[in-house]
Order: structure tokens, then C-alpha cells, then sequence
């Protein structure tokens, strides 16, 4: 499959993304590619959305010169995967997983092994790999962005 020039951000619609775009938005830079922002958020949220948030979200992509997408599934992983197949980005750029993790990140990963998943906590992005996994460490890919 044929990768675009694109660095996709996957944000939860919470108040880190404008962290995770900013990072994107670095990540896309140095590449020279374009910036698109994701969020996938459950069936429900469909009947009565959050319409502050999704503001907040298009305008900070907007900033950015971003695409930005809503969908709506209880899988975000797999609908995200699904999403991702049509476009085949450069990289994708999420939040670093919490202690009560969905698992999103590493789900991602198993369905979409080929493609680079670079994880930001504050201002630090994380790159994650095989051997990461297996070791249960992270390595810093770049310090600030």
C-alpha cells in the first residue's frame, strides 16, 4: 500500500490535544507533509456531542492547517485502523498511554504494525517499536518539539 504524505493525530476529544497536534504538527513539518487530526468517539456520542470540544478541536486544527475528522465507533482502535487503511499516513501521533489505559495505542499498533506510532507526554515524543514493546520500556525519540 502506498504511504500519503501525511502525519495522522489521533485525539480523544480531552485536554491534551493541543499538545498531540502541536507535536503532529512538528512531526508533519520536518517531513514535509501534510497534518490531519482524528478523533473517534463512542456511538453514543453521536445523539448529543460535545459541541465546545469539537469546536475546540477544529479550531485548533484549523491553527494548524489540519484536516480534521470525527467518527463514531465503540472501537476506536479498529475504526481508526479502518480510517487509516484509505490513507496510509507517514506516522501517527497519539497521547502516551495512563495506567488505566484503553489499550488504543497498543491495539493500533498490532493492527497497523508498518506504520510508525510516535506517543507525546507534556513536550517529549516517544517512538514506539518491537522491542519496546517487548521490554515494556519507551525510548525518547525527540526531547521538545
Amino acid at each position: 500500500m502506498r504511504r500519503s504524505t501525511c502525519v495522522l493525530v489521533c485525539v480523544r476529544g480531552k485536554e491534551d490535544y493541543e499538545d498531540l497536534v502541536s507535536a503532529g504538527n512538528a512531526i508533519a513539518k520536518k517531513n514535509g507533509s501534510n497534518l490531519s487530526v482524528l478523533t473517534v468517539l463512542p456511538t453514543r456520542a453521536c445523539f448529543s456531542p460535545d459541541f465546545d470540544i469539537l469546536t475546540s478541536l477544529s479550531e485548533t486544527a484549523k491553527k494548524y492547517n489540519a484536516d480534521f475528522n470525527v467518527l463514531f465507533s465503540d472501537s476506536p482502535a479498529m475504526c481508526t485502523a479502518q480510517y487509516v487503511q484509505k490513507g496510509y499516513p507517514l506516522s501517527i501521533v497519539t497521547g502516551f498511554p495512563g495506567i488505566n489505559s484503553s489499550h488504543f495505542v497498543s491495539h493500533i499498533y498490532a493492527l497497523l504494525p508498518d506504520i510508525p506510532i510516535n506517543m507525546v507526554k507534556g513536550n517529549k515524543i516517544f517512538h514506539i517499536s518491537d522491542a519496546l514493546l517487548a521490554d515494556g520500556k519507551t525510548t525518547e525519540l525527540m526531547k521538545h518539539f
